[in-house]
């Protein structure tokens, strides 16, 4: 590594960012309006040549602070969830290049080939456009022009992601490669029709179709599928054309919206309920359950459509024999064709237990925090069996996702903080 004579660059590490990045070893930050310049391979588990291993960060906000990857530095090795660059990327030189980026726990690579592309990834709900600051509380919605509403689609744009968006700019020509793992819900987007995923990019006022094709395999190695693959720009665009980046659904609209979904302890066992609309040719629900021990589901009744076409139906389902302690239940939501998209998961306990729900325990995908107090807890922490943090992920909602698939399978320990100082550790196997 050499640092660009023309740039200045500040390296701090912040020890409260060493608490807020995800699965770091110790932090390398670059402030707004500098560079730094990697000329030769780089590894994230090691680091070196005064890089810290772990998480590089840059300072998000105009005018950003960047990595560049020289020509020279056509490579890397070691980013997952828990190494990667946490903020903007630069290239240079023509060849293609998978840009190694990440936010909060989660890894997010896209590739380009144009000379100067730079982009950084944001695991966030575009609609709301807001991701945590390490250095504390939270960024404004970025970057310039958020929030993108997913509600705001152009000709053919079915349906867009509301996990996970991409900042990506430059004025070269050149194809355009997102990625995405089993926490992007291809599947929940697209109805399980991935031949009819897309890449959709933000106009300045709506998501437009951006014809695409996905790989039939990966940038990142194997074959895509639902949980884990890429897809590419059918011809060159220049990243500067669209102000956002993410995934979209080009097929027909999916039977049915869920406007809610939970799940209550009653005298006769666990009662489900649930509220839909837009109900266009619809058939049915297939209820299915879980354990976090169990790993699959199993089908435990179903309910037929209330009256098609009003504009909201109500549904309940009681499941009169829960397993002891933590259940967990889904809706297999079914039109006329056969097309099927799932429900979030509805976790319950029956033991009188704490609020917090852990599963699938073995995981190998992702392990699912699932939290009925969400004000109550601040963070997750996933350790080694020698107390070595590998995954921070803050839990900002009532259902949250570590994503495992790069971790070697063994035994781990998941801690859960919660804001009055107390914490709570749970075993966890990842086996794969």
């Amino acid at each position: 590594m050499r640092i660009l004579p023309q740039v200045a660059l500040l390296m701090v590490l912040f020890p409260s960012l060493a608490k807020s990045q995800q699965g770091s070893k110790g932090n390398t930050v670059i402030f707004s309006g500098t560079t730094m310049t990697f000329f030769g391979s780089h590894n994230f588990l090691t680091g070196g040549s005064g890089v810290q291993p772990g998480i590089i960060g840059t300072v998000r906000t105009a005018p950003y602070g960047t990595l560049n990857f020289a020509s020279t530095a056509s490579s890397y090795t070691g980013a997952d969830n828990a190494n990667y660059v946490e903020g903007y990327i630069r290239k240079s030189g023509t060849a293609s290049f998978i840009f190694p980026v990440g936010n909060n726990g989660h890894y997010g690579p896209f590739a380009a080939s144009a000379d100067g592309t730079t982009g950084a990834y944001f695991h966030a709900d575009p609609n709301a456009a807001v991701i945590p600051d390490p250095a504390g509380g939270n960024y404004p919605p970025l970057p310039a022009g958020a929030p993108f509403s997913t509600s705001s689609k152009g000709a053919g744009v079915t349906s867009v992601s509301p996990v996970e968006y991409w900042d990506i700019d430059g004025s070269g020509a050149t194809n355009l490669t997102l990625t995405w793992n089993a926490g992007s819900g291809v599947g929940t987007l697209t109805g399980n029709t991935l031949s009819e995923l897309t890449i959709v990019g933000w106009d300045g006022s709506k998501w437009v179709n951006i014809p695409s094709t996905v790989d039939a395999t990966s940038v990142l190695g194997g074959s895509s599928s639902l949980t884990a693959g890429s897809i590419t720009t059918s011809a060159t665009i220049t990243p500067n054309s669209y102000v956002a980046y993410t995934l979209g659904y080009t097929g027909v609209a999916l039977p049915v919206t869920l406007l809610s979904f939970t799940a209550i302890r009653a005298s006769d066992g666990v009662k489900l309920n649930w509220e839909t609309t837009d109900e266009v040719n619809f058939s049915h629900f297939e209820i299915q359950h879980s354990t976090p021990m169990q790993g699959d589901w199993t089908v435990i009744g179903t309910v037929p459509i209330s009256v098609a076409g009003t504009l909201n139906n109500a549904y309940s389902f009681t499941h009169p024999d829960p397993a002891e302690g933590v259940n967990l239940y889904r809706l297999k939501m079914i039109d006329l064709d056969g097309k099927y998209t799932y429900s979030q998961v509805c976790a319950i306990s029956m033991d009188g237990s704490s609020g917090i729900f852990i599963y699938p325990n073995p995981a190998s995908d992702v392990i699912n925090i699932q939290t009925n107090h969400p004000g109550a807890v601040r963070v997750a922490k996933l350790s080694d069996w020698n107390g070595k943090t590998l995954q921070t992920v803050p839990l900002l909602s009532n259902d949250n996702r570590i994503d495992v698939k790069a971790m070697v399978s063994g035994i781990y320990i998941l801690t859960i903080f919660y804001q009055d100082g107390s914490k709570d550790s749970y075993k966890v196997f990842i086996k794969h």
